[in-house]
């Protein structure tokens, strides 16, 4: 249903004549009640369409279909399971190469400080040749 509200304004004041007030009409719409009988607007008949054209029609499947769509997903979820084993496997590989490296780098450090400590200490042994 359609309501209109009537509310007075001022409008603006011209010389020499007097202030007026003018009718301003402003219309707010109140939705439908369900058991409204009355005949629909077109507006109304168009968003009805355009609501039933956007409504999917859901078509009853066989009990056959059901079991190949069930299938389907389970092998789907399997599949992403293993990628997601194997990404993390990838990943436990990786970091553990480079906590050898590491490991190997400090060891190096390790010796080469050791070298040098003993190398300062008896300069008899200076043509040693490190092997990288």
């Amino acid at each position: 249903t359609t309501t209109t509200a009537t509310t007075t304004r001022p409008t603006k004041r011209l010389k020499g004549t007097s202030t007026s007030a003018s009718t301003v009409a402003t219309t707010t719409t109140v939705p439908p009640r369900d058991n409204d009988d009355r005949p629909k607007s077109r507006k109304e008949m168009r968003a009805e369409r355009k609501q039933a054209a956007k409504a999917v029609v859901v078509k009853s499947k066989t009990p056959e279909e059901m079991q190949a769509e069930i299938k389907a997903e389970r092998k789907r979820r399997r599949r992403q399971e293993e990628q997601q084993a194997w990404k993390e496997l990838v990943k436990q590989e990786r970091e553990h190469k480079k906590q050898l490296r590491r490991q190997k780098q400090q060891t190096k450090k390790g010796q080469k400080q050791s070298k040098q400590s003993s190398s300062s200490s008896s300069s008899s042994n200076n043509n040693e040749v490190d092997d990288e």
